[in-house]
């Protein structure tokens, strides 16, 4: 019997798997680097760094779709994107920072559905699809003034795109 094509197969699994927690590691430290900036008020300089961390997130979905670290990750640095944005809200008041929050939360959302398309029945993808959507709710739940301007462009554009699914 020859062994040499499952032992090839088992060493790219492990190539694979240590590179996936190199980078999971870097996205680690660039969160909370970035949520250190974030906890001084160095806002722009977290949200450099959660802007790094979605592409860092990305590459994880890359290399592991399915995986609850790598899905967790990109929820996790879109809505950190998404705070930051909220902070200028608070400071300014402006439609601009509520625009910005909402649109990370969305796009956040829209990665996964992606996934979910793929992966229909993984139930790490399922958990983390609902998840995205909650906070999309909480967000339009949190900002009235937001979804009153919004809403029916939010919630067209919502239904449309569930349609095409």
């Amino acid at each position: 019997m020859n062994f040499s094509h499952s032992t090839s197969l088992l060493k790219q699994d492990h190539i694979t798997e240590t590179h996936f927690d190199q980078k999971f590691e870097l996205w680690e430290k660039i969160i909370i680097g970035g949520n250190l900036c974030y906890e001084k008020g160095q806002v722009l300089t977290a949200l450099g760094a959660y802007s790094q961390a979605i592409a860092v997130a990305k590459e994880l979905i890359n290399i592991a779709p399915c995986n609850r670290k790598s899905l967790t990750a990109l929820i996790t640095s879109f809505h950190n994107r998404s705070d930051v944005y909220l902070y200028y809200h608070q400071s300014n008041e402006t439609q601009l920072a509520l625009s910005l929050a909402y649109d990370s939360i969305r796009q956040a959302e829209q990665a996964i559905e992606e996934i979910e398309r793929r992966y229909v029945n993984n139930i790490d993808v399922m958990r983390l699809a609902s998840i995205a959507r909650q906070q999309r709710l909480l967000f339009v739940k949190r900002h009235p003034n937001y979804s009153e301007i919004y809403g029916p462009h939010l919630q067209q554009n919502h239904e449309k795109q569930r349609a095409i699914h």
